[in-house]
């Protein structure tokens, strides 16, 4: 990470809306600490251009070719919302690491003795990820429309999908930020994450419809907050199945609500606890 200054006084008002306006001011220069680090490594770069192009021809053409759906005609319009959302939640690992890496090197240390924010180091680290992502989904959404998948749905729907996304990042990150900080070294931090993401991101209706899938793991895959991300995404997209199976349960039929509920309970959760665990860091 590039060296931290603070180019402007701190306040010494108490006021709750001079306090947010320092932990917004603090947060920012996190995130543009973070994103000058992320410009100055070439490879990183070109991780994010490369990675959503071979998911959208590996998972798309390959697997795709063998996977029919009842009620999907063009699987991989299908297939899409499931590739913007594993890729967002993909960076809760980064964000993991990222925490991790800080404590390791010192830095986390170093940001305690300024006087700056608390959260400001795990907000602004969330919202650089969150850059990340949209800079990748924008690319991934551009290799997608070469490929023939489309929105059918009007412009409010599409915002609404991909606004939907963005919370689900936000509420993903807190997590990794969590582990980050309970994890000793960036190693242990990627060790941990690997078995909370891969279950996330398979164990859904990311690549299949829930229904095929053996009756006690579909309750799972069913109450899985991915799950409903992906499902509310392709209904405002339009990209749903035209056949729906009877009896769904609660969060694939009623998929925005229950988005926007698992992305709030986690952030409810995840910051505070990340907040605490950075305070009582020694």
């Amino acid at each position: 990470m590039a060296t931290l200054t603070l180019s402007t006084p701190v306040t010494t008002s108490s006021s709750p809306f001079s306090a947010l306006q320092r932990a917004t001011r603090d947060s920012l220069l996190i995130t543009k600490t973070n994103i000058k680090h992320f410009l100055a490594q070439p490879g990183q770069i070109i991780g994010m251009v490369a990675m959503p192009i071979i998911f959208i021809i590996l998972f798309g053409y390959v697997f795709g070719s063998a996977i029919q759906i009842p009620g999907v005609e063009n699987y991989r319009e299908y297939l899409m919302p499931g590739i913007f959302a594993q890729s967002a939640a993909f960076t809760m690992v980064a964000a993991a690491v990222g925490m991790a890496e800080m404590k390791e090197k010192g830095q986390m240390d170093r940001f305690r003795s300024l006087p700056m924010a608390r959260s400001a180091v795990l907000i602004g680290q969330t919202f650089y990820q969150v850059l990340s992502t949209l800079v990748g989904t924008i690319v991934m959404v551009v290799c997608a429309l070469a490929t023939g998948w489309r929105i059918h749905t009007d412009l409010p729907h599409a915002v609404a999908g991909f606004g939907l996304l963005f919370l689900f990042v936000v509420a993903t990150n807190f997590v990794g930020v969590c582990v980050g900080m309970v994890a000793k070294n960036a190693t242990m931090a990627d060790q941990i994450m690997m078995p909370i993401t891969m279950p996330l991101t398979f164990l859904a209706n990311t690549f299949i419809a829930t229904e095929g899938l053996p009756a006690w793991l579909k309750p799972i895959a069913n109450w899985n907050p991915l799950s409903a991300t992906v499902a509310a995404m392709r209904n405002l997209f339009g990209n749903a199945p035209t056949i729906i199976p009877m009896d769904q349960p609660w969060p694939m039929e009623h998929p925005v609500i229950a988005s926007i509920a698992w992305s709030v309970l986690l952030i409810a959760i995840a910051l505070p606890l990340s907040v605490r665990l950075y305070r009582n860091e020694t």
